[in-house]
């Protein structure tokens, strides 16, 4: 029984029941207010429920936290999704360079490498003061690498050298490094 048939079920029941105690008991108002009491009883039960309020909107910031959480989780498809719908969202936010590069490592982590080299250009090339605009040019140099294009590679190795210079430190110097070894880039 579905619930709209289980009201339906309870009206029709407390009219047969009013009607009855009124025939039983020969009684004429009392019944008549009871029954017309239980009646809008069973009809405000017929009432659909009230709608649930709606979410209140989600904050940028919280936006791209549940995006990423996703990535985190390694759901790779759903931070791909979530990611790449925050940074259209909010594309002056300072955390959309963050989502594409993050959606393109997920892109990586799928082994969809031509997929994860065009989020990286556009990491790079929509945000190119991005907070992740280096790492978008490393990581598009390392899917060029594994899309068998080590000329192309190279050629973004070289354009993290030459734009963010003052930024080529520490674990970023050291993987640019590698990732040239392995494209053959000259020195």
């Amino acid at each position: 029984m579905k619930i709209g048939e289980g009201y339906a079920y309870l009206f029709t029941l407390t009219v047969y029941l009013t009607w009855m105690f009124m025939k039983e008991f020969g009684l004429g108002l009392v019944p008549s207010l009871l029954g017309m009491v239980a009646v809008a009883l069973a009809g405000l039960l017929l009432l659909p429920p009230p709608a649930a309020a709606a979410p209140a909107p989600q904050t940028p910031e919280a936006a791209y936290q549940a995006a990423y959480a996703s990535y985190r989780a390694q759901d790779w498809p759903k931070a791909v999704a979530e990611l790449t719908a925050f940074a259209s969202a909010y594309p002056r936010n300072p955390r959309a360079s963050n989502a594409i590069y993050w959606a393109g490592r997920a892109q990586m982590a799928q082994g969809r490498h031509a997929e994860a080299a065009k989020l990286f250009l556009q990491g790079y090339k929509s945000w190119p003061q991005g907070a992740m605009a280096p790492s978008s040019l490393l990581w598009l140099g390392k899917a060029l690498i594994e899309m068998k294009q080590p000329r192309a590679a190279c050629e973004a190795l070289d354009q993290l050298r030459s734009a963010y210079p003052d930024r080529l430190t520490g674990q970023l110097l050291t993987d640019s490094q590698a990732a040239r070894a392995q494209a053959k880039c000259g020195a």
